[in-house]
């Protein structure tokens, strides 16, 4: 670590999959920073699996997405089968349900779901960090907390060392450090939250067994199961003969349970070896910090937010969060924007993350007493098609620019959140909402490419990419444009996807539409700079 007194650019405290995307974003933007990490080896335990499309879009912009498509242990575009049955020995394929993407819900994205275990896109993004010189990685580092001195922050470990920060990003867990150690806001509680009511207890056992002749039929990548009082879900793990086995408990007590070994037996309905490698003793919550953001220090990730493994979002949301945030520090660390710019990533990211635990507690209440799984077979099935929820919502803040003068393109008092159904999601290109999906002539390429490395102009109109080549030279920054040989049909399809004509949006580095205009303006290169320069300025 540099000596006292000596300023980092950013610190992020954590090493899960949030912090270590933090960290490569910030450096595909050309920011250095400093990762520390409490663990002195990464985790062998697949925690989250639910890669979604959203993600892997981020993780496409770091050129990583087709390796984790490849390390995964299922995709969403061949089937993702769940299937439900007292014990595994029991299991059918008359049992099994199997989600595709299909039709219009395969035209939303460049990307598809996986399911890709934590520890392996751990091991993938570690690899890149290793490879990336802005990046330094120090494990065996506890964080003990954080104190905000003028402009910087001074990160204090438990072995008395210290680094001095100007931005601190806390990705370090449900327990973070760096949030308890931070005041709240005036007349907001220090704690996170309240817990869904009543608790629900949990415990996740990692082990060794040859199961192949018990899921040679289904092959599922999760089984529910519940046999004489032990409910839970089976999973494999992307090593060979490893799976793991989260039992729901049926009350909050929390210590030590029956024999894993014995637990894991009884819901396999079989005499099969089972070597125990690894247990934990987790509680099942769903809340949200009271806030995301104190002067220079940042929560993301599960420190911020954080929902049960029902919701399949938890480990996404760390990752979007830390695609709203990266490209932010970035653009005020390299000076084109003010400060004020990273008061919006808070007033994005906190309702995102508010609807996500409304309906994660939802679930919950639906898992605490149920049997048999027999609700949840039902709900299932309709809350994997959650797209409302997962590309609906509508970011409204100062980064966002008013279309007809109405602040985030939103009529007065309508909330910038995703349809009460929220598996239905229509695309759009209003200002706040992610740009949509249109495939180029090459079929390769998507308009989701086109803000890799900063803003970019979507328009049908050909000229639009002269407009952004005069206001990226007056600005002296990156501004991408549809290429100047796109189709005629491309273009049709586009205009009819994002419903323009003459006129163009203007896509910020995190997707998600930061200004439109429907007719081409007096001075279009002008406007196009005007309107850059008013969301990196981001005051209110």
């Amino acid at each position: 670590m540099p000596p006292p007194g000596q300023s980092t650019g950013v610190v992020v405290v954590g090493a899960g999959p949030t912090g270590l995307t933090t960290a490569l974003l910030l450096a595909h933007y050309g920011v250095a920073c400093t990762v520390v990490e409490r663990r002195s080896e990464p985790s062998r335990t697949p925690r989250a699996r639910a890669v979604t499309l959203r993600t892997m879009e981020v993780l496409r912009t770091l050129g990583l997405a087709e390796e984790v498509s490849a390390a995964a242990v299922a995709s969403e575009r061949i089937g993702l089968p769940f299937t439900f049955a007292p014990t595994l020995a029991e299991a059918t394929p008359a049992r099994t349900t199997t989600m595709v993407r299909r039709g219009v819900r395969a035209e939303q994205s460049p990307c598809t779901t996986v399911m890709c275990p934590q520890d392996v896109l751990e091991r993938i993004l570690l690899a890149r960090i290793a490879a990336t010189r802005f990046i330094r990685l120090r494990r065996g580092v506890a964080v003990r907390d954080v104190a905000v001195r003028g402009e910087d922050v001074l990160v204090h470990t438990a072995e008395g060392s210290s680094l001095l920060a100007r931005y601190v990003v806390g990705a370090d867990g449900a327990a973070s450090p760096v949030r308890r150690s931070c005041s709240p806001p005036a007349g907001l509680s220090k704690q996170s939250g309240a817990p869904a009511e009543p608790a629900v207890a949990n415990t996740l056992v990692l082990f060794e067994a040859d199961l192949t002749e018990l899921v040679a039929d289904c092959g599922a990548t999760i089984y529910f199961l519940d046999h004489e009082g032990v409910r839970g879900y089976l999973q494999p793990t992307a090593q060979p003969h490893r799976w793991t086995f989260n039992q729901v408990h049926s009350d909050a007590a929390t210590g030590t349970r029956a024999d894993p070994a014995a637990t894991v037996r009884a819901v396999l309905g079989a005499d099969v070896a089972v070597r125990v490698v690894e247990t934990t003793e987790w509680a099942m919550r769903s809340v949200v910090a009271p806030w995301f953001r104190r002067g220079p220090v940042f929560l993301a990730g599960d420190a911020a937010h954080v929902v049960s493994p029902f919701s399949g979002s938890g480990m996404n949301l760390g990752i979007q969060d830390a695609a709203n945030l990266a490209w932010k520090l970035a653009a005020v660390l390299h000076g084109r924007a003010r400060p004020g710019l990273l008061a919006s990533y808070e007033e994005e990211r906190r309702p995102v993350a508010v609807w996500n635990v409304e309906e994660d507690r939802r679930n919950v209440s639906i898992i605490r007493d149920d049997p048999g799984w027999r609700r949840w077979s039902v709900e299932l099935p309709r809350r994997r098609r959650k797209d409302g929820l997962l590309l609906g919502y509508r970011y409204r803040s100062a980064a966002v620019l008013p279309e007809g003068g109405v602040r985030g393109g939103e009529p007065e008092g309508e909330l910038a959140a995703p349809p009460m159904d929220y598996t239905q999601y229509v695309p759009s290109a209003r200002p706040g909402d992610r740009a949509p999906h249109c495939w180029l002539d090459d079929h390769q390429t998507s308009t989701v490419d086109l803000h890799r490395d900063g803003f970019a102009v979507v328009g049908p109109d050909p000229m639009w990419a002269t407009h952004a080549a005069a206001a990226a030279g007056a600005l002296t920054l990156p501004l991408a444009a549809l290429p100047p040989a796109t189709s005629a049909a491309a273009r049709a399809r586009l205009a009819e996807l994002y419903r323009l004509s003459a006129g163009a949006v203007l896509v910020r580095p995190d997707g998600h539409v930061g200004w439109r205009c429907t007719e081409v303006p007096a001075d279009p290169a002008g406007a196009l700079a005007s309107a850059i320069c008013t969301i990196l300025d981001a005051v209110g």
